[in-house]
């Protein structure tokens, strides 16, 4: 595919482009919301997405409650905060697909 003008590039002219996600959330299992989380920002790096959002809590699952201050529930979050972050830095802005 050839590569086009820069120009023709939104993110010359100062735009972002921004994906709202909605990831599967299973209830206090930050593993497995990691890696909805990931698929999806993959999934969004492939289109050439700048910015991606997430529901509030889709990490470690909304309605938890109590459990949602437990140390070891926080704990695993904190760990997969990081796996998140290096798909986010891995996947990066590219061409949009199509």
């Amino acid at each position: 595919m050839p590569k086009t003008h820069a120009f023709h590039s939104p993110a010359a002219h100062g735009f972002v482009r921004v994906a709202a996600a909605t990831p599967v959330v299973h209830t206090a299992d930050p593993v497995a919301n990691a890696d909805e989380h990931i698929a999806l920002i993959e999934q969004a790096g492939a289109r050439g997405v700048d910015l991606i959002v997430f529901p509030e809590l889709s990490l470690s699952g909304y309605a938890i409650d109590d459990l949602l201050m437990q140390g070891a529930l926080l704990d695993e979050v904190e760990r997969q905060i990081e796996r998140v972050a290096e798909a986010a830095d891995a996947a990066g802005p590219g061409e949009p697909a199509g």
